[in-house]
């Protein structure tokens, strides 16, 4: 097989916040859009309730706020954590008619049009065999082929349309 495209890659922190980003983005929204409402929330309390109110509703906004501000910022690490330690350096090659996936643990492949999402991260692209899960390619880790010309290539060979994340 013939490869157009050939891509080395680890699963560092950068791509697991931007795999993190672009497959919970509609849960991301609605969690800064929950904490901005909570913040909102105590700042009223304060003038509304009674002392003893305060300290009780406070307490319970600012543990929201905790959580919330938590899992932004130890999902992606958690992802890194539990992918790291199974696969290590990864090659991904693209030739006319599937990509092709070489790790420590596994070698496989995937045929194009079973690829169901591709994003375009600002240094990485996403190319989703699943929809909750992501192959997380850097743009600077082409060895073969470039990094310009990879988006329409896998564009015409999916026939899907990325999205921009």
């Amino acid at each position: 097989m013939e490869n157009r495209f050939v891509v080395k890659a680890t699963f560092d922190l950068d791509a697991a916040k931007a795999v993190d980003r672009a497959t919970n983005r509609a849960f991301h929204i609605l969690l800064w859009l929950v904490t901005a409402l909570t913040i909102v929330l105590a700042a009223v309390m304060i003038f509304v309730f009674k002392d003893e109110d305060k300290l009780f509703w406070g307490l319970i906004c600012g543990w929201f706020v905790v959580l919330s501000l938590g899992y932004r910022l130890l999902n992606p690490r958690l992802m890194l954590r539990s992918y790291n330690k199974k696969v290590g350096e990864v090659t991904y090659s693209f030739g006319e008619d599937a990509l092709r996936l070489d790790c420590a643990v596994e070698n496989s492949t995937v045929q194009y049009p079973a690829l169901v999402k591709l994003v375009e991260a600002k240094d990485y692209f996403l190319v989703y065999p699943q929809k909750r899960a992501a192959f997380a390619l850097p743009k600077a880790g082409f060895v073969q082929g470039n990094a310009a010309d990879f988006l329409p290539f896998i564009e015409q060979k999916t026939g899907l349309t990325a999205k921009r994340g």
